[in-house]
């Protein structure tokens, strides 16, 4: 990492498969104190059966182009490298594609979910486990050579039938693969709520993970996963329920400790995602990471 601040921003959400939607975003996007934006790739037609369609790519830097703002993209949520071994191919080729077009669009940061697989033996999750390894060491010197950071994000499991990576476990992964441009997305709600659903405590899980984490995802939950019937969102916040994506300071995150005890890198990106819903609360949102890049940032 440079010795540069901690950088902040936020997602945006596209809502169409158009890189056009994007555009009254990114204006908007320029007017606030942020340095980047997350680029919502998974929502937009930039691909067909693994390959980049150039034309709209070439859409989309145009409408991201000449702007105040650098970008991070996050890659399509389909991308499961721990799924069954008839599709690893696939999903391979969709990460290769997804890492082209983060450079051709001169971001750094490439978010993709850690994987899932069904919780079956150990066996069995190890070789899950082994599928995705692999996969991350054949995209390591295609990502090196472009510039690019695969940046493994955190998810949440609630579900006793899935397996995914508590954050110690995918520490231990990326220890293993030991490469400077395969690192951690810590998505911390996602880690929060995965940890209520094993009964683990959240810092201790974090700690081994936190100086992987060079790209950090920001919202707030309570750590409870989803499992009371619900019939509306307004019913999920209510019970505190899953991955509800709430304004800073609404959960039950311990943020201050996070901030104060672990021990992230020294430069990194802090990426708010706040779904629309809750777009008024963006510029507290915005001030409250501030806050706490000013904290990092002074240690």
């Amino acid at each position: 990492m440079t010795d540069t601040a901690p950088q902040i921003g936020y997602a945006l959400r596209a809502g169409d498969p158009s890189p056009k939607a994007l555009e009254a975003q990114l204006d908007t996007a320029e007017t606030k104190p942020v340095d980047l934006v997350e680029l919502p790739v998974f929502e937009l037609a930039l691909m067909v059966d693994g390959r980049i369609q150039q034309g709209a790519l070439d859409e989309l830097k145009s409408v991201c182009g000449g702007r105040a703002l650098s970008y991070s993209v996050h890659g399509p949520i389909a991308i499961n490298l721990m799924d069954h071994p008839g599709r690893s191919a696939l999903h391979l080729d969709i990460l290769k594609a997804s890492i082209e077009i983060t450079a051709e669009l001169g971001a750094r940061h490439l978010v993709v979910h850690t994987g899932i697989s069904s919780n079956g033996s150990r066996a069995e999750i190890d070789a899950a486990y082994e599928r995705q390894r692999v996969a991350l060491e054949e995209v390591a010197g295609i990502a090196a050579g472009s510039g690019v950071v695969v940046c493994v994000e955190t998810l949440p499991m609630e579900r006793a039938d899935r397996h995914t990576a508590l954050p110690s476990r995918l520490a231990y992964e990326l220890k293993l693969i030991d490469h400077p441009n395969i690192r951690c997305c810590l998505d911390v709600s996602h880690a929060y709520i995965n940890c209520g659903f094993h009964g683990r405590d959240l810092l201790e899980e974090l700690a081994p993970l936190a100086p992987f984490a060079e790209h950090l995802h920001l919202h707030d939950s309570f750590g409870r996963p989803n499992d009371i019937r619900t019939v509306s969102r307004a019913e999920r916040i209510a019970y505190g329920l899953g991955d509800l994506h709430l304004p800073l300071g609404w959960g039950s995150i311990p943020w201050n400790a996070i901030f104060s005890e672990l021990d992230f890198p020294k430069s990194p990106v802090m990426m708010l995602e706040l779904p629309p819903p809750h777009a008024d609360e963006l510029d507290n949102c915005i001030a409250t990471m501030q806050e706490w890049r000013a904290k990092l940032a002074g240690r």
